[in-house]
């Protein structure tokens, strides 16, 4: 069972400051008005404000290495048959609506507020998977798991294996929000884009959010934020939840943490150069560190050259942690770091880029990674040599991009660009056929995207993202020996999103 970490009476009070503040934000307004009039309120309220509709179509697949037949014997253990590539794909459509009110004035205090409120549902279309079964959190991950089953019989042994999948809805959004000059602070339940975390997933078809407190503000060049979080709902999940530590299909049964800190300082001297400063702490679990300094220079009117170095450091910060190295589901045992830098040149309709990273994640057993989340919340990652479908940040290795973009405004058609990228990772590892010699691996990743965003008129608010990656690593990559397939290893992968999002 997982173990809730024991909170202290401060976190029990924030936690509960936090579950009731909505309604203390409601209660405000009645307040507000007994001093001026109901009327006035409502009419605040109302004025200006929106109903937002978002309406997202979500495909993913990915043609792997599979077994078509998976069944429990007559026994009771697990048996797999007919391997081979096979497809595992989900299609989805999510529809969300989205309330925020007028701003109201909060007496003679500069300062005013709204309220936001919204829900999102998520609709099974189709889904696939070969023998009918995937591993929890390890499918297509847009629609939830059921049904799901051990197949090693003690826990902790086996996989956690499901037979099915379906939609879910949920209210990703609930909270008031207080404005005053230059900046603003979100309380109660929300989208948090802040420090060290993040809400947005690629792998989701609803966005995660928190349960806490969003601070916002600018001063001169510079833009400053930070949040104080007590919970946590994931894009798969339908309900605000714990905050939890790291968790996947051979031991789905994470330790509970009370809260995460984290804060973000972000210079801009105009468009020409910039940097951030950014940090993150979970309680007795992880402390995460980020910076990045970037410039931009004019080379001609029509060429631009951008230049972008980051570091990532990650260390473990309590007990939580280590349990989760002694569970075998921490990416690495004590720290990891993270070293990247990009160019691109942009000229007219035509970019070019590269981009490189080296990873030191030291574990134990020699695979470790560098791992970006809070255990279950999501962290902060921004990297262009991150491939499609693969994730290229093993310890040790070394990930290297070359991309090339073209927009069709000579076509008439600015708003839509296409792109090439070429991914590619070098590591150390054991040679396939014999684990007392070292060799080096390669992983390569082909990326084709085609993205649409119209930027004005009729058709402002959509979007469309069409995205195949063809991974292909080599064996001592893949850790196959000569006896196995040299393509087992081999995936392709589809994305295809098109969203809408409109005001009513």
């Amino acid at each position: 069972m997982a173990r809730k970490h024991q909170p202290t009476i401060c976190a029990r009070a924030v936690k509960l400051t936090l579950g009731g503040v909505l309604l203390s934000s409601v209660l405000v307004v009645p307040s507000i008005a007994s001093a001026s009039s109901l009327s006035q309120v409502y009419k605040e309220a109302t004025t200006n404000d929106k109903i937002t509709v978002s309406l997202v179509n979500y495909y993913k697949s990915a043609h792997r290495w599979d077994t078509d037949v998976k069944y429990f014997d007559e026994n009771g253990k697990f048996r797999q048959s007919e391997e081979g590539h096979h497809t595992q794909a989900e299609w989805t459509q999510s529809v969300g609506m989205f309330y925020n009110s007028g701003k109201i004035s909060l007496g003679d205090s500069p300062i005013k507020m709204n309220l936001n409120l919204g829900y999102s549902h998520v609709f099974e279309l189709d889904s696939q998977y070969p023998g009918g079964m995937h591993n929890w959190h390890g499918g297509q991950k847009l629609l939830e798991s059921k049904d799901c089953v051990w197949t090693g019989g003690e826990k902790f042994k086996g996989q956690y294996k499901c037979y099915d999948v379906e939609g879910f809805g949920k209210v990703p959004m609930a909270n008031a929000k207080f404005y005053w000059k230059g900046g603003n602070l979100t309380v109660g339940d929300g989208f948090f884009n802040t420090g060290m975390i993040t809400t947005a997933a690629a792998d989701d078809a609803t966005l995660s959010s928190y349960r806490g407190v969003m601070l916002r503000h600018k001063w001169n060049n510079y833009s400053f934020d930070a949040a104080f979080v007590t919970g946590f709902m994931d894009g798969l999940d339908d309900k605000m939840g714990d905050l939890t530590t790291n968790s996947n299909y051979y031991d789905p049964y994470p330790n509970t943490y009370d809260y995460l800190y984290t804060g973000r300082v972000d210079y801009r001297a105009g468009r020409d150069w910039g940097y951030v400063f950014s940090y993150g702490e979970a309680q007795d679990y992880l402390r995460r560190f980020h910076t990045n300094v970037w410039m931009n220079h004019m080379i001609t009117p029509e060429t631009k050259l951008h230049l972008k170095a980051q570091y990532y450091y990650n260390k473990a910060a309590g007990d939580l942690w280590h349990e989760d190295v002694e569970r075998g589901v921490a990416a690495f045992d004590d720290h990891a770091y993270l070293i990247a830098y990009h160019g691109k040149l942009e000229r007219d309709a035509l970019g070019l880029w590269y981009g490189y990273h080296t990873v030191d994640a030291p574990r134990s057993d020699g695979r470790g990674s560098f791992s970006y989340g809070f255990g279950g919340a999501k962290g902060y990652l921004s990297l262009v040599t991150s491939p499609g479908y693969s994730s290229f940040r093993s310890d040790g290795g070394q990930a290297h991009v070359v991309g090339i973009s073209y927009d069709l405004r000579h076509f008439g058609i600015p708003d839509l660009k296409l792109s090439y990228r070429f991914h590619w990772e070098r590591k150390a590892g054991q040679h396939y056929d014999n684990n007392d010699q070292l060799a080096m691996g390669r992983g390569e990743e082909h990326v084709i995207d085609v993205f649409y965003r119209p930027r004005s008129g009729s058709m402002k608010g959509f979007e469309f993202l069409l995205r195949s990656s063809m991974y292909r690593p080599d064996r001592t990559y893949a850790k196959l020996v000569s006896e196995r397939s040299a393509d087992r290893g081999d995936i392709d992968a589809i994305k295809a999103i098109v969203s809408y999002s409109f005001k009513l």
